[in-house]
């Protein structure tokens, strides 16, 4: 195959081995989902209800190193291979286009291209295209370099669940409860 393989994807979870499908959608809805960060609409949300199952039992699972962490490397790594591009560089260009979606669909028009009926690569890159032929100097071109293929600019970890309360916090409102519970008996 050449090119990247667009959707419906398969992918191999390397604990059981098990084969996991991705939905096929629209390649605009896709890229959507891109501007919009919703990975999780895709992987675990819209698989096969066997796969959900599975992947929401792995998470469950108290002994089981599957989280959200993992679980967002992994379903980015296999939606931004899906499209040719990273998932960082992918929402970037997805963000962009949606921005300025009239000025993406009128150079598209211009080109002969249509982007309401491609594969998801080639939307993807046809908004790289249409952002490159935006720069009029060399030095245009490595700024929009310089922004798209930055690292992503939050980590992973951000998705870790922060405590709701501090071990301080906790004890003062369960002495609360109680000094309240034992005012009214």
């Amino acid at each position: 195959m050449i090119g990247p393989p667009g959707l419906p994807a398969r992918f191999r979870m390397s604990k059981s081995g098990r084969t996991l499908h991705v939905p096929e959608i629209p390649a605009r809805d896709l890229m959507r989902l891109f501007a919009d960060n919703a990975w999780l609409v895709l992987i675990p949300h819209g698989m096969n209800d066997s796969d959900k199952e599975y992947l929401f039992g792995r998470l469950m699972d108290p002994a089981d190193p599957l989280d959200m962490v993992r679980l967002y490397r992994a379903a980015t790594r296999v939606l931004g291979g899906c499209v040719g591009w990273d998932w960082h560089v992918g929402q970037r260009l997805a963000v962009k286009a949606r921005a300025q979606w009239s000025s993406f669909d009128a150079w598209s028009v211009r080109q002969g291209f249509d982007p309401y009926a491609c594969a998801a690569p080639r939307l993807f890159n046809a908004v790289f295209s249409w952002l490159g032929s935006q720069c009029v100097k060399d030095s245009d071109a490595a700024k929009l370099e310089a922004e798209l293929f930055a690292p992503p600019s939050l980590p992973p970890s951000i998705l870790e669940e922060a405590p709701l309360w501090s071990a301080a916090e906790e004890g003062s409102g369960f002495m609360s409860a109680f000094a309240a519970q034992n005012k009214s008996s």
